[in-house]
């Protein structure tokens, strides 16, 4: 059975994470963009900003958080899931 990953329960690397990912795979349309924007009062100048401190801080907390594992996957943001699998 896998093990708990730590960094899982860690909510500042999860929800940047999330906020990364998230912007990764474009799901921040401009609509969605708008949207968003709309509901946390924020322009779309703020708006960006806020995305990008939200990935600036993930990768760095990344390369912290992997440098000592060893995980073996091209992909390493998999290391960080909630169990360990990826890990060997």
């Amino acid at each position: 059975m896998p093990q708990q990953n730590p960094h899982w329960l860690d909510n500042e690397l999860q929800f940047a994470r999330l906020i990364a990912e998230a912007e990764g795979l474009s799901l921040f349309t401009p609509d969605a963009t708008r949207a968003l924007c709309s509901e946390m009062d924020l322009s779309e100048r703020d708006f960006a900003h806020l995305l990008g401190r939200a990935r600036k801080w993930f990768d760095r907390a990344k390369e912290e958080v992997l440098k000592g594992t060893k995980c073996k996957t091209k992909r390493k943001s998999v290391c960080l899931r909630r169990t360990n699998h990826a890990h060997s």
